[in-house]
């Protein structure tokens, strides 16, 4: 092999050893592509992810705060008509006025503004009753009636004498 020879087969393997260290150049390039990739892959998942728990969160916390919301919301609402129904439970509208005024004085902040004056203002007999506080003591003259049938005419005469205008009494028929 001559000098010339051996300088091509040189020159052959330098071009050669040069074209392999592109080719793995190269390579190492699309390696580092490729992990490049993989590390932007991985920051969107992790972005995701912490999206989807900060949203779990806010779902959750929103849950909390109207659950919370609603149950006093339900609360008030009860106590309200827990009120109304005990005024509206006197036995006559005045009654029923002067209890709304008693639970008005005792729980006002907690009642609605002019819990009072819609008592005041509302005309009983729209509602059946016409303003007659006489009802238990026709009932219990009724009961004395028919507690002491011989005594009904001295009973009747009595109630007449005391409570003139008492005109339903007429309707009693007194049997002996």
């Amino acid at each position: 092999m001559s000098v010339l020879e051996r300088q091509q087969d040189a020159a052959s393997i330098a071009t050669t050893t040069l074209e392999i260290e592109k080719a793995k150049l190269a390579l190492e390039q699309e390696k580092l592509e490729v992990e490049r990739y993989k590390a932007r892959l991985e920051r969107s998942k992790t972005l995701w992810t912490a999206m989807s728990v900060v949203a779990s969160i806010l779902v959750a916390a929103g849950t909390i705060v109207y659950g919370a919301w609603s149950l006093r919301k339900t609360a008030e609402a009860n106590f309200v008509t827990k009120a109304a129904e005990i005024a509206l439970q006197g036995p006559s509208p005045w009654e029923a006025r002067n209890r709304a005024r008693t639970i008005a004085a005792l729980f006002g902040d907690m009642l609605p503004p002019r819990f009072v004056e819609r008592f005041e203002k509302t005309d009983p007999s729209r509602f059946g009753s016409e303003g007659d506080e006489t009802i238990p003591s026709k009932k219990e003259l009724i009961k004395l009636l028919a507690e002491r049938p011989s005594q009904r005419a001295q009973i009747l005469r009595d109630w007449r004498s005391v409570f003139p205008g008492d005109d339903w009494t007429a309707k009693i028929e007194l049997k002996h």
